[in-house]
């Protein structure tokens, strides 16, 4: 092994780091004295993230009005978007299930790993649910409605300790949003608006009719994890965890998944799609034939 361990800065992600930099006025972070620099690839891999999420300017670099206000949340600039997404439409009913869905992912799991777990979670999904968060979300409800009780969440399948690490973060960001305690609501809701605008590079394609193969922006393809209850219907996934595992061949798991639209993607980045017409030759019929294709940036 080695003498010790990598220091903290080259093995986390640096995105929350640099938008408190760009906050304090640090215009170029290759330049700052840092008391051990980071990786030039780690550093700009987190700026180019900080300008998917609108934090900082696409042609100056400079934080913008979302950067700022995202840095004031004190969770993971993702989950700092998908909060200022939620703020911005000035509803408790969007508000409180984004300040759950983020104390779900800022916490330990609810439910245990193996097949206990997977037991469980078969409780609490629905017929017709197309995201892996649903099944969570009403796991947290079970657990609060029995009070977070020891016994009770044991039969639930629930881990009671866990359960009550979401509930406090799920007040302390309810009260951020200028609500003294969580509102009696369903916590369900369109989940696509929220998750979009922090995971835009976490968008997927399934590759083929019935295929569990996706493809991701860049080049990447992936597969959904397999206890996803996203069904074989569902073309199009956000993905609210990416997971390497590396065997012969390096394979990336669709964790957190949630089914959109191409109509979610219109929505939110209008900009971004466009339809081409291309030609090519098809061994089975040896014919030249014209393809049109509608993507979302590289994604087809």
């Amino acid at each position: 092994r080695h003498a010790q361990e990598a220091p903290e800065i080259h093995r986390l992600d640096l995105a929350e780091t640099v938008l408190h930099l760009k906050k304090m006025g640090l215009t170029d972070m290759h330049a700052f004295p840092w008391f051990e620099a980071p990786e030039t690839a780690t550093l700009d891999r987190a700026i180019r993230l900080l300008v998917e999420l609108g934090a900082l300017d696409r042609d100056s670099g400079e934080i913008t009005d979302i950067g700022r206000r995202m840095s004031d949340f004190p969770v993971s600039p993702r989950y700092a978007r998908l909060l200022v997404e939620a703020e911005r439409r000035e509803d408790a009913h969007a508000w409180v299930p984004a300040c759950l869905l983020v104390a779900l992912a800022q916490t330990r799991p609810l439910l245990p790993k193996g097949k206990a777990g997977e037991s469980a979670r078969q409780r609490f999904i629905e017929r017709g649910d197309e995201s892996d968060l649903l099944p969570l979300i009403r796991a947290y409800q079970m657990a609060a409605g029995a009070g977070f009780r020891m016994e009770r969440c044991r039969e639930l399948g629930v881990h009671a300790g866990a359960a009550r690490e979401v509930e406090r973060l799920l007040r302390m960001l309810v009260k951020r949003g200028g609500y003294r305690d969580i509102p009696e609501q369903d916590l369900h809701c369109p989940l696509n608006d929220l998750l979009l605008p922090a995971f835009p590079d976490q968008i997927a394609a399934r590759r083929g009719a019935g295929s569990k193969v996706f493809e991701l922006s860049g080049g990447r393809r992936g597969q959904l994890a397999q206890d996803s209850v996203i069904t074989s219907q569902a073309t199009l996934v956000v993905a609210g965890e990416l997971t390497e595992i590396e065997g012969r061949e390096v394979q990336v798991i669709l964790g957190m998944a949630t089914a959109i639209t191409e109509e979610d993607l219109r929505k939110h980045f209008p900009n971004e799609l466009h339809e081409s017409v291309a030609a090519r030759y098809d061994e089975s019929s040896r014919r030249v034939v014209a393809e049109r294709r509608r993507c979302f940036r590289d994604l087809v």
